[in-house]
C-alpha cells in the first residue's frame, strides 16, 4: 500500500560548525510533542549543499511531503506539548493555506499558557494591511501545495532570505489563521547571526538585506497581483526601508557607504518613502528618512 503523506514536514537547516547538542534537543522538542510520526509529521534535517541557510532550505522543500511545512532552526526547539489535539485539528478542518502562531524567548520560557483561540483572514494579504509582520520563517504552519504553485524558494548565500519567502506565502496566501498561542522557542545566544557584533558579518547583512529589499520592489513591479496584494507589499516594504535605514544608523555605516546605498534605493524607486496611511510613527519616519536622504 502507498503510505499516505505526513501533515506536516518539519525542515531543520544544519551544517558548518553548527551545535549538535542544540540540534539535538530541537529534534527532542518535536519528538516529544505527542505526534504520531509518519502518520502526523515526518523530520527532515537538512544540509546546504554550499548555498548556506535558504539553499539548506529548498533542500528540505524538494524532500518534504507533508501537506505542511514548518521551518525549525536547529538551535532552538518548540515547547512542550504546544503541537496539541487543537492545532492538529484546526489544520485538518480549517484547512489554512497559513497558520502563524505564537513564539517565547528564553526568559519568558515558563510563562503561563494563554487559552488557544486563533482569528481567520480572508487572504494573507488582508492581515498584512493591518498589522505588523515579523518577517522570520519559523512558527508558521505554511500549505507545501501554495509554496509549489507559486514556485516559492529562498534566496541563496544571503542573510534576510527569510524575510522575502514568508512574505511571498502571505501575500499569496487565502485562509490565513492567526493565533498568539505559543509552539516556538526562540535562542538568543551570542553565537547566532543576529547577535554577531563582527563589523564584516554587519555590512554583509546590510548589504543582502538591501539587496532583499531592491528584490521585493522588483516583485512589486513584475508580478500580477491584485489590488489587495499590491497594497499590502508595498506598505511592507516601506516599513522594510525604514528598518534598512535605521540599520544603517545602528550600525555606524560610514558616511560615503550609507550615501552610496541610499542612491541604490533612490535608483529603484524605493525613496522617497510614500505618503500613506500607515500611522503617525509611519509619518514622523518618513518625513525624517525623506529630509535625511534628500540632503
Amino acid at each position: 500500500n502507498k503510505r499516505m503523506a505526513p501533515l506536516i514536514s518539519f525542515i531543520i537547516p544544519f551544517f558548518g560548525n553548527a551545535d549538535k547538542d542544540l540540534l539535538a534537543e530541537s529534534l527532542a522538542s518535536i519528538q516529544e510533542q505527542g505526534l504520531k510520526e509518519n502518520e502526523e509529521y515526518e523530520v527532515l534535517i537538512c544540509d546546504d549543499s554550499g548555498l548556506g541557510i535558504g539553499g539548506a532550505r529548498n533542500n528540505g522543500l524538494s524532500r518534504a511531503k507533508g501537506r505542511y511545512i514548518m521551518f525549525v532552526d536547529a538551535d532552538d526547539r518548540l515547547l512542550p506539548n504546544s503541537i496539541n489535539t487543537q492545532i492538529i485539528n484546526t489544520l485538518k478542518i480549517e484547512n489554512p493555506d497559513v497558520f502563524t502562531l505564537g513564539f517565547l524567548t528564553q526568559e519568558k520560557e515558563n510563562a503561563p499558557k494563554l487559552t488557544f483561540s486563533y482569528q481567520c483572514y480572508e487572504s494573507g494579504a488582508q492581515y498584512l494591511l493591518k498589522h505588523k509582520f515579523l518577517g522570520s520563517v519559523w512558527r508558521h504552519f505554511i500549505r507545501r501545495e501554495l509554496i509549489a504553485t507559486q514556485k516559492l524558494h529562498f534566496s541563496t548565500n544571503r542573510y534576510h532570505q527569510d524575510e522575502a519567502f514568508i512574505l511571498q506565502c502571505y501575500l499569496h496566501a487565502k485562509c490565513t489563521l492567526i493565533s498568539s498561542w505559543p509552539i516556538y522557542l526562540y535562542n538568543q545566544h551570542a553565537s547566532s547571526v543576529t547577535h554577531q557584533k563582527d563589523v564584516r558579518m554587519q555590512q554583509t547583512r546590510i548589504e543582502d538585506f538591501g539587496g532583499e529589499l531592491i528584490l521585493l520592489k522588483q516583485y512589486l513591479e513584475t508580478t500580477p497581483l491584485s489590488i489587495v496584494q499590491h497594497e499590502a507589499l508595498e506598505r511592507r516594504i516601506s516599513f522594510l526601508t525604514i528598518d534598512y535605514l535605521r540599520q544603517l544608523h545602528r550600525n555606524r555605516c560610514k558616511i560615503a557607504a550609507c550615501r552610496e546605498r541610499i542612491q541604490q534605493l533612490k535608483a529603484v524607486k524605493l525613496l522617497p518613502l510614500p505618503n500613506r496611511g500607515y500611522g503617525w510613527k509611519y509619518q514622523l519616519a518618513r518625513l525624517t528618512f525623506n529630509l535625511l536622504t534628500a540632503l
